[in-house]
């Protein structure tokens, strides 16, 4: 999960965004998988997706 700040625009951010996930996963022979977010969705969304990566989610 990507966590991002201010307002989201899914459409821009994917596409900021596809090369360098493509690039690392041919880079690291594993596929990567992305979910992006804004930092309020994340913060008060009470679906279990986010409350578990809250819970159990690394920053990195």
């Amino acid at each position: 999960m990507v966590v991002l700040k201010g307002e989201l625009n899914h459409r821009e951010q994917d596409k900021r965004s596809r090369d360098l996930v493509a690039s690392l996963s041919l880079e690291n022979d594993a596929l990567i998988s992305t979910k992006l977010v804004s930092e309020t969705k994340y913060a008060e969304s009470k679906m279990p997706l986010y409350i578990n990566v809250r819970r159990e989610g690394a920053p990195v």
